[in-house]
C-alpha cells in the first residue's frame, strides 16, 4: 500500500511538474530545424528540476498532512531518493513524446518492455534487500538504465536524421523553445488543464492512503493501475495526432477524423 502510493505521487509529480515539456515537444520539434539537440536537452532540464523541487517539497509536507505518511521523517534516505526518482521519471515521461517528435515512435515499445520486464524481474532481489521499499526501488532502478540508453540513441540516430528531414520541410518553423516568451505561453496555456486532469486520475491512491491506510490501499491500486494502463492508450494517440499535425498541417482535418 505504501509502495503504490510513493510511485503514484512520484508519477502525479512528475506528470504535473514537468511543466508541460511533454506536450511542448510534440508540438514544436517537428517543426525545429536547427538545435534539435539542445531543445530535447532544455525540455528535460525544465522538467527534471521542477519535478524534483516539488517531489522534496511534497516528502517535507505530507507528512504533517497525515500520519500515513511519516515513513517520509522515518526513513532519512527516502526524501532525496524520492526526489531524484521523480527527476528521473519526468525525463521519462518526457522522453516518449521526443521519440514520437522525432518519427521514432517505433522505439516505445521495447524501451517500454524493458521497463516492465526490469521491474518485474528486480521485485522479488528488492523486496529480499530493502522489504519497505522493494516495490519503489524496482520501479526506479530500470530506468536509471533505460532513460541513459535512450537518450544516447536519441542523440546518436534520431536527431540527426530528424534535422535533416525537417531542415528542408515546407512547413513553418516555429523555435518556441528558442524564444522564451512563446514557450511560456504555450506552458501555461494548457497548464492547469492538464495538472487536474493528472491529480483526478494520480491524487486518488495517496488519497485512499491517507484516510483509509496501507491496506486498503493495495487493493484499490491493483484495478487503479490496469485503468491508468487503458488511459495511456488513449492519451498516447493524442500525443502522436499532436505531433503528425505539427509535422503535416495541411492533414489536420484527415488525422482529427483519424483519430476520432
Amino acid at each position: 500500500g505504501r509502495g503504490n502510493a510513493i510511485i503514484f505521487a512520484m508519477m502525479l509529480l512528475a506528470s504535473v511538474f514537468q511543466m508541460n515539456m511533454s506536450n511542448a515537444v510534440v508540438r514544436f520539434l517537428p517543426q525545429e530545424r536547427e538545435q534539435l539537440g539542445r531543445r530535447i536537452a532544455q525540455a528535460y532540464v525544465i522538467a527534471a528540476i521542477c519535478s524534483g523541487i516539488a517531489a522534496l517539497a511534497f516528502a517535507y509536507i505530507a507528512p504533517a498532512l497525515s500520519s500515513e505518511y511519516a515513513f517520509f521523517h522515518e526513513t532519512q534516505w527516502l526524501p532525496p531518493v524520492f526526489a531524484l526518482a521523480t527527476s528521473l521519471w519526468a525525463i521519462f515521461v518526457v522522453q516518449d513524446p521526443v521519440l514520437m517528435a522525432l518519427g521514432r515512435a517505433t522505439w516505445m515499445p521495447p524501451e517500454n518492455f524493458a521497463h516492465s520486464a526490469g521491474k518485474l524481474l528486480l521485485l522479488p532481489l528488492m523486496y529480499a534487500l530493502i522489504p519497505d521499499w522493494g516495490l519503489f526501488i524496482a520501479w526506479v532502478v530500470p530506468l536509471v538504465v533505460i532513460v541513459p540508453a535512450v537518450n544516447y540513441l536519441i542523440a546518436r540516430r534520431a536527431v540527426p536524421s530528424a534535422t535533416a528531414a525537417q531542415r528542408d520541410s515546407a512547413t513553418g518553423a516555429i523555435d518556441a523553445f528558442g524564444h522564451s516568451c512563446v514557450l511560456m505561453k504555450f506552458m501555461f496555456q494548457d497548464f492547469l488543464g492538464s495538472a487536474a486532469t493528472q491529480t483526478t486520475i494520480y491524487a486518488t491512491p495517496l488519497i485512499t492512503l491517507a484516510l483509509l491506510g496501507p491496506a486498503a490501499n493495495a487493493v484499490y491500486s491493483m484495478p487503479f493501475a490496469a485503468m491508468t494502463g487503458l488511459d495511456l492508450l488513449f492519451v498516447a494517440v493524442l500525443t502522436t495526432f499532436t505531433a503528425e499535425a505539427s509535422r503535416s498541417p495541411e492533414r489536420i482535418v484527415e488525422l482529427t477524423r483519424l483519430v476520432m
